[in-house]
């Protein structure tokens, strides 16, 4: 399983699929940044930085290449990326190649906030969208399976061999965890509006935050934030 980023909290659909390849009893071996994942085994890839690090198109091409001199050397039945474009450099494999698409990178660039505005090529340049959109549509074309998060995006990337697995929220852990919540729901207001997610520039929480200081005068609701992340 290839997956970039740092944090170990993963979509609901990607968490998901991790459970039903450890049930059928395969063994899963995850590449990422930081060489932590859960209880699995991880390999940690060090990549080379570019201006986009960590989530940039050039990134992924570029952590793609480390993985590949990884995979080369080991005996692997599948590989599944949480992006098309960790498989984009894996040409010549023979081995089954699958990837998750949750967003259009058109999109994602255009509402997120990113570091790196400043360099030579600034992500919501015209050009940058361009050509990162171009990437992540080829990379889409060399996978031999997608899995997609809603069925616009089905839609939207014609493929093959696809699977739609909506992105949504297990309610069955909530119930679970139902004493917790309601700890939470006599610490605050009878009505919640909760952001959940990684706390990183990548998932834009001062955009919820503005839109908390814009309400919070018009309604009795609390805003309530809950993720991992910098402070």
């Amino acid at each position: 399983l290839i997956r970039e980023d740092i944090s170990q909290v993963v979509s609901p659909c990607y968490y998901n699929l991790l459970q039903e390849f450890a049930k059928n009893g395969n063994k899963i071996t995850v590449f990422n940044l930081s060489g932590k994942f859960g209880k699995h085994n991880c390999v940690k890839v060090s990549p080379k930085k570019f201006p986009d690090y960590p989530s940039g198109v050039f990134n992924k091409l570029s952590f793609s290449s480390e993985c590949r001199k990884i995979i080369q050397k080991n005996d692997f039945d599948l590989v599944f990326a949480s992006a098309p474009e960790y498989l984009h450099n894996l040409d010549g494999i023979n081995i089954p190649k699958i990837a998750m698409v949750q967003d259009e990178w058109r999109e994602r660039m255009f509402h997120t906030p990113w570091f790196a505005e400043f360099s030579p090529l600034p992500m919501k340049s015209k050009f940058r969208q361009m050509l990162d959109a171009k990437i992540q549509e080829k990379s889409i074309a060399k996978t031999d399976g997608i899995v997609f998060v809603n069925k616009d995006f089905a839609e939207k990337f014609s493929h093959k061999k696809s699977i739609v697995i909506p992105n949504g929220l297990d309610f069955s852990l909530m119930k679970k965890n139902s004493k917790q919540l309601k700890k939470i729901k006599k610490q605050f207001n009878e009505q919640i509006v909760l952001f959940l997610g990684r706390l990183e520039l990548q998932k834009n929480p001062l955009l919820f935050a503005k839109i908390a200081q814009q309400l919070e005068a018009k309604t009795d609701a609390s805003f309530l934030m809950i993720g991992e992340g910098i402070e």
